[in-house]
């Protein structure tokens, strides 16, 4: 069962990655979509990693591994499209936004309350409690700026408006990730084929989907420049 759900996963993530690669590694594209798309290959080199070590040894070690490299890599790359090419725009409107700034602490407050149950409680190896909660870290300041991003209003241009829907699966995926690591460090195992399902559709769906919006953005700044254009022209005249 292990190496099918760790195989679906990994697949839905590869085919995300080559529609991100295909899509955004060309010129004059966004570097915010090129950092989404390296973070889903991340994730697919983690699963690839589960993949390999369940066919070679049978059972994935449960200690800091590879595998645990591309989870933290995935939500690096998400946090760093969030808060290098993103976050900089919220700020620049942050009169009546400052609530939303207080507001996106809520997620990284319940991955923090989580990291802490599973140190304190759970029975598994410290080891593997602390590389539970070192990736709950990773996953809290990704989560931080989705949160905050889903919810903010619109600034100039409405950029962020547009892609409030990649903001949704981008915490939709945290969130899975999130609760894979729950079970795993207190054992309940049945709930994971319903999280791996949906963790695939994510991870399957969410370039096309920033793809879908960006590509909306870009048509509405053209019209818009060019309604600018064909006003100022009638005015002139």
């Amino acid at each position: 069962m292990q190496i099918i759900i760790n195989s679906v996963v990994c697949a839905c993530a590869l085919a995300g990655l080559i529609i991100g690669v295909s899509s955004f590694f060309r010129k004059r594209q966004p570097l915010y979509s090129q950092l989404v798309t390296l973070a889903v290959g991340c994730a697919f080199l983690g699963r690839l990693y589960n993949v390999v070590v369940i066919i070679c040894d049978k059972e994935i070690p449960h200690t800091f591994n590879t595998g645990v490299l591309g989870t933290i890599g995935c939500f690096m790359f998400i946090f760093s499209a969030n808060y290098g090419e993103m976050d900089s725009l919220c700020e620049k409107k942050l009169v009546g936004n400052k609530k939303y700034t207080y507001i996106g602490f809520l997620a990284p407050a319940v991955l923090a309350a989580e990291a802490v149950c599973i140190l304190a409680l759970s029975r598994r190896t410290f080891v593997l409690r602390a590389t539970y909660a070192a990736v709950l870290l990773f996953i809290m300041f990704a989560a931080y700026f989705n949160l905050k991003h889903l919810l903010i209003r619109d600034v100039e241009g409405g950029i962020i408006k547009s892609i409030r829907g990649y903001n949704f699966i981008a915490l939709a995926l945290e969130s899975l990730y999130a609760a894979e690591i729950l079970f795993d460090a207190f054992g309940f195992y049945k709930p994971k084929s319903i999280i791996y399902l949906l963790m695939s559709t994510c991870l399957i769906v969410v370039i096309p989907v920033l793809k879908k919006e960006i590509t909306s953005w870009n048509v509405r700044q053209k019209e818009n420049l060019l309604g600018g254009r064909q006003s100022g022209g009638a005015a002139h005249e």
